[in-house]
């Protein structure tokens, strides 16, 4: 269960920082004219791509180097106390630890990269709709709105989904754009996700986008 709502909670918190910076950055460029500048060559929604693309990519390099450092720790505290289990073996059982295949890792982290492009491309929608860096935080409520309602689909779906495993409201859970995101990575990580619901999610999580 700990292990399930720890990755929803850091999903959630990636995407939050993501959508907040792209959303900032389009604000900023409105207030100071830039953006008008750029229009005379550039589409809007190239503008709006680039943004989360480039966000993107930082995103993913901070949860590359985030794995290595957990990575990393781990092995230094198995070195340096002599035991043999360490923080993950800790928190995940062993049919947990036999779902952590290269598969399931792929899976969930284009899940997440699927949901972390929707959420930022509402950003960027959110963004558009102000002119000052006073109204940034206005215009980004709905974008809160729809994150903790997705947040609190799948956080109400994960109890379920760890106790019974599948029923009609994890499985829809599983599929919501807005849920997807947060819930199904943590699935799969810890076996509880069928190939078929990923591939069914991210389509329509691509459709969403």
């Amino acid at each position: 269960y700990w292990f399930i709502y720890g990755m929803m909670f850091i999903v959630l918190m990636i995407c939050v920082m993501a959508s907040s910076q792209v959303a900032s950055s389009i604000v900023q460029e409105k207030s100071s004219k830039v953006i008008e500048y750029l229009l005379t060559s550039i589409r809007p929604l190239a503008v709006i791509v680039g943004k989360v693309l480039a966000m993107l990519v930082v995103v993913m390099i901070q949860m590359i180097a985030l794995v290595l450092a957990g990575f990393v720790s781990t092995k230094l505290g198995t070195l340096i106390t002599g035991e043999s289990s360490n923080a993950i073996t800790q928190f995940m059982t062993p049919e947990m630890l036999e779902s952590l295949n290269f598969g399931n890792i792929v899976l969930g982290l284009v899940v997440a990269g699927a949901g972390l492009v929707l959420y930022a491309t509402l950003a960027g929608l959110c963004g558009a709709t102000a002119s000052r860096m006073e109204e940034a935080s206005e215009s980004l409520s709905l974008l809160t709105i729809l994150s903790l309602v997705g947040f609190y689909i799948g956080f109400g779906a994960a109890g379920p989904l760890m106790a019974t495993g599948d029923n009609a409201f994890v499985t829809f859970a599983l599929i919501f754009p807005l849920s997807s995101s947060f819930l199904l990575p943590a699935a799969l990580l810890v076996g509880k996700a069928d190939f078929w619901i990923a591939l069914i999610a991210i389509v329509v999580l691509a459709l969403s986008i």
